[in-house]
């Protein structure tokens, strides 16, 4: 989903900027941030707090990979295009986490008469996340239930042919012909090539409770984190993200009151990892967890979950964005599109 800065309402105040460019280091003794523009113009800012939310790089068709949204509908039109051309010899979605099972249920609700293979190299469906074995079982039956040929414990080797066609071959000795092969297991790699090597642990940041970064034991001033790129145990979570920001948001606007009223005495919150949860929609119908409620399955799940669009607008339990207002962004913001 795309969602440019203006439609988030509560961010239209004059005293906030938005910046977009990429980062190309950041100086904490100095507080300084330099960064490139997009006009390719080394710049620099100069900060009283930082807070690193850079998460991790993905590739496309996981997520999107372009930074302007015209960009972005191309891509997605020439990926539907790809889809429509892989109707006779069906899609491979190969990678059976939350992404793959996404992928390979939606192509087959929008896409009925295409055959839609989900591979997966593990005995079970969502074989990393700490989810109850039922709602690992949910998920299978769903995905089968609605036509989906679900390999299990495989690992495949896809081969290009000259036609544009694929060959998925697996370990067993079996192979298949398809149109079409969405890799949707590519390990994330946090976003983290700015920081200085000492904050790193292995390409993530480790902070305290505070979610102020730390280094050896040793807090380093004025910097929080937030997010994906933290070092977290759990499952990656949007909902998760947005708590650890608005922690580490009440913690610096703390410590900014008490910068300039000595006599105020900074109240630090701490952040406290959620229990596992997820809603995961499968195709026409939706699994659902949480340590309260349980496993809970099946198509009346799908609108309060998850509403019309993959929950952008839903006002479920579940950590969404439907709290922020919508906007209409479409093919007329692109003059260019087809």
């Amino acid at each position: 989903m795309w969602k440019v800065y203006k439609g988030f309402s509560e961010l239209s105040r004059p005293d906030i900027d938005f910046v977009q460019g990429t980062v190309i280091s950041i100086d904490p003794t100095s507080q300084l941030m330099r960064y490139q523009d997009l006009e390719g113009r080394s710049q620099h800012l100069k900060y009283d707090y930082i807070l690193i939310s850079s998460g991790l790089r993905r590739p496309w068709p996981i997520v999107p990979r372009s930074r302007h949204f015209c960009s972005y509908l191309s891509d997605a039109s020439t990926f539907i295009e790809k889809i429509i051309e892989a109707e006779k010899l069906g899609v491979v979605v190969v990678g059976g986490g939350a992404i793959g099972v996404e992928f390979a249920g939606k192509i087959k609700t929008h896409y009925t008469g295409t055959p839609v293979t989900l591979v997966h190299s593990r005995h079970q469906l969502l074989s990393n996340e700490p989810l109850p074995e039922e709602f690992k079982t949910r998920t299978l039956e769903l995905l089968r239930a609605q036509g989906i040929n679900v390999i299990l414990n495989q690992r495949a080797v896809v081969q290009e042919l000259p036609d544009g066609t694929f060959y998925v071959k697996f370990q067993d000795g079996n192979r298949l012909h398809t149109g079409m092969v969405i890799m949707a297991m590519a390990s994330p790699t946090p976003s983290s090539q700015f920081l200085p090597s000492y904050i790193l642990s292995n390409g993530s940041i480790n902070t305290d409770s505070d979610l102020q970064i730390i280094s050896r034991d040793e807090v380093i001033p004025r910097m929080f984190a937030a997010g994906d790129i933290v070092n977290v145990a759990g499952i990656k979570l949007g909902g998760n993200a947005m708590l650890m920001g608005s922690v580490a948001a009440a913690n610096i606007y703390s410590l900014l009151v008490a910068q300039r009223n000595p006599s105020w005495r900074s109240a630090m919150e701490r952040y406290v990892l959620m229990e596992p949860k997820m809603a995961l929609s499968v195709g026409n119908s939706a699994v659902c967890y949480t340590s309260d409620d349980g496993v809970k399955y099946g198509k009346e799940w799908v609108e309060p979950m998850f509403g019309s669009d993959l929950g952008w607008s839903s006002k479920s339990p579940f950590p969404a964005f439907g709290q922020f207002a919508k906007m209409d962004v479409t093919q007329k913001s692109c003059p260019h599109s087809a």
